[in-house]
Order: C-alpha cells, then sequence, then structure tokens
C-alpha cells in the first residue's frame, strides 16, 4: 500500500527532532525505501544512465531530505518535492562530470512559445510503451535532447500535470507547454510508425 502523505508528514517530524537519533534514521530509512526506486527510475529515464551517477544523485537526495526535512511544507505532493531535489542534484553531478553540459537556462533562453495543453497527455498503456520506446531511441540516436525526454518522462510516464511540472523543473508553466510542444513534434514521427505501422496515419 502507498504510503500516505500524512504518514510522509509523520516521518519528516521525526527526522526533524533528531531526538532519539535511532527513530530519526529509522525514519529517514524508511523513506528511502519507499521512496528510492521513484527517484532512480526519474533519473534513469530522464537524465542520466549512468549507475554511479544515478546512486550518488540518490544518496545527496536522501542527504537533503535528512538536513532539511522542514522545507517540505506539503504545497505540493512529496513525490513531487522529492523528484525537485533529485533534479536539481542530477543536474549538479552533470555539470561537475560533464564540462560541456548545457545548462538548463541555456536551453530556456533557446526555445521560442508553444501550445499544448494538459488535456493533450494520452493515458493508455498502448502510447505510454510507444513513448518509452520513442524516448530511448530518439535519446540513443541524440535526436532528443535531455530536456525534451524529461518533460515527456514527467508527463507521461510519472503523470506529472503541469503544476506539478513545472516545481520540479523549477521553471514556468508556459516554458514546460512549450518544451512540451516541441518534444512531441521530435517524437511524433516515431510514434505514428510505432502505432500505427510504417505508412502511419493522418
Amino acid at each position: 500500500m502507498e504510503m500516505t502523505e500524512g504518514q510522509i508528514l509523520d516521518l519528516l517530524e521525526k527526522i526533524a527532532n533528531r531526538t532519539p537519533k535511532i527513530i530519526s534514521e529509522r525514519a529517514i530509512e524508511t523513506l528511502y525505501l519507499e521512496f528510492n526506486r521513484l527517484v532512480r527510475n526519474y533519473v534513469w529515464k530522464s537524465i542520466s544512465q549512468d549507475d554511479m551517477l544515478i546512486e550518488e544523485v540518490i544518496q545527496d537526495t536522501f542527504l537533503e531530505v535528512w538536513k532539511h526535512p522542514e522545507r517540505f511544507r506539503g504545497e505540493a505532493k512529496f513525490k513531487t518535492w522529492l523528484l525537485g531535489i533529485a533534479r536539481h542534484k542530477a543536474l549538479d553531478c552533470l555539470r561537475k562530470h560533464r564540462k560541456d553540459h548545457d545548462t538548463l537556462e541555456e536551453i530556456e533562453e533557446s526555445l521560442e512559445s508553444g501550445e499544448i495543453t494538459a488535456a493533450d497527455m494520452i493515458q493508455e498503456e498502448q502510447v505510454q510503451k510507444a513513448i518509452k520506446a520513442c524516448l530511448e531511441t530518439l535519446s540513443a540516436n541524440g535526436k532528443l535532447s535531455s530536456e525534451h525526454k524529461e518533460v515527456l518522462h514527467l508527463a507521461y510516464i510519472e503523470d506529472q500535470d503541469l503544476n506539478e511540472m513545472s516545481q520540479i523543473l523549477n521553471c514556468l508553466e508556459s516554458t514546460i507547454k512549450t518544451r512540451l510542444h516541441y518534444a512531441r513534434l521530435r517524437i511524433k514521427n516515431c510514434l505514428k510508425k510505432r502505432l500505427y505501422g510504417d505508412e502511419g496515419r493522418g
């Protein structure tokens, strides 16, 4: 059974209290066991498939929760807050390991405005499988940027809405819409082939 927000808040309070220490340590361990897979999958699918980097991000993410549990104020879902931390930690790691990594600000400045609504997010299992396959194929071929892959993963795979994505990525909803628009253009042909065959439709 999935942990409730109330149970999560109780664990965060125990972490913040720090006394007795063993209670705090058990609380962070419980959160780790519950959510480390979520962080791992998010980083692997959206940012990097380097095992060492992923492990570093997971450790850094939960260390941040241990140090500052009070920063979660319940304004968003805990998962959204946690993935926001994971994303920042992952980008920090990428900047350390890759000098030529493009920063989020540079990507944002290069994009133009676009139009897409949350209602366009298709939920059918068949489409999700096709999207996953296209994300992997296009990313491997260098035809899909990490930023575009990230928004597609959050929207279609993690089922995050625009508001939640804006909190995770720390940018405006209009920017999210733009990225989704461009990302969908990138995978359009791939999806047609996987869903309708080589001839495509429409």
